[in-house]
C-alpha cells in the first residue's frame, strides 16, 4: 500500500496539476479548507501558503500515512490528515470550513454514498468545489479515461456515474445548487462550484 501512495504521488498528482491549480484559484486567501478524499495530500500542500488551515480526510490509511509523513518531513504546520469518513465522522461534527473540495472521488462511489458525501460537504462548508469526470470532447479523452477507470478497478461505478449524469445529477438529488461549471485543461474533467449551507 505504501507503494500505491508513492506511485500516485509520482503519476496522478503530477497529471492533475492543472486541476489542482484551478481549484486553488477558486479558494479565497486565508480560508479554512476541508479536502474529502485527500489521497497523498497534494492539493493541501499546494494550497498551504494560501489557506489559514487545511484538513484532509481519506478512507485509505496508507494515503493518510504518506501525507502525514510528508507533513512531518516538510514541517508544514497548517495542514493535517486523518483517516475518516466524512459522512460518519464524530471528529468533524460541528466543524464548519470556508471551502470543501473533492477531486475524482464521487465517480468511485455508489449513488447513495456520493449523495451522502455531497450533503455532508454542504453541512461542513460554505462553498464546495468538485473536480470530476464529464463527457469528453475527443475520442482520445474518452479512451484514456475509460482505460484508467478499468485499470483502477472503478469501471462499473464510473459507468453508472456517467450514465446517470455525473455531478449535476448527484447534486440535484442531494438538493445542492451548482453555482458554476468550468472545463478544465484535461479533456473529460470539469470543475464545479456548489453552494454549501453557509454560502454568503
Amino acid at each position: 500500500m505504501k507503494f500505491k501512495a508513492w506511485f500516485k504521488s509520482k503519476t496522478a498528482d503530477k497529471a492533475l496539476s492543472p486541476i489542482r491549480n484551478m481549484v486553488i484559484d477558486l479558494i479565497d486567501p486565508g480560508s479554512n479548507l476541508l479536502e474529502v478524499g485527500c489521497g497523498t495530500g497534494d492539493l493541501l500542500y499546494r494550497a498551504s501558503d494560501k489557506i489559514s488551515k487545511g484538513l484532509g480526510v481519506d478512507l485509505d490509511q496508507a494515503m493518510v500515512d504518506f501525507a502525514n509523513t510528508r507533513k512531518e518531513r516538510d514541517k508544514t504546520q497548517n495542514i493535517s490528515f486523518i483517516n475518516e469518513n466524512i459522512t460518519t465522522s464524530d471528529i468533524l461534527a460541528g466543524n464548519i470550513f470556508d471551502v470543501s473540495t473533492s477531486t475524482l472521488c464521487l465517480h468511485e462511489m455508489g449513488e447513495k454514498e456520493a449523495i451522502s458525501t455531497l450533503i455532508a460537504m454542504s453541512q461542513h462548508s460554505s462553498k464546495i468545489i468538485i473536480s470530476d469526470f464529464c463527457k469528453p470532447n475527443t475520442f482520445w479523452g474518452k479512451v484514456s479515461i475509460e482505460l484508467d477507470e478499468f485499470i483502477s478497478g472503478h469501471y462499473g461505478m464510473f459507468k453508472n456515474y456517467q450514465k446517470r449524469g455525473g455531478v449535476p445529477y448527484l447534486s440535484e438529488l442531494a438538493g445542492i445548487e451548482i453555482i458554476s461549471e468550468t472545463k478544465s485543461p484535461i479533456d473529460g474533467i470539469n470543475v464545479w462550484v456548489l453552494r454549501g449551507n453557509n454560502y454568503a
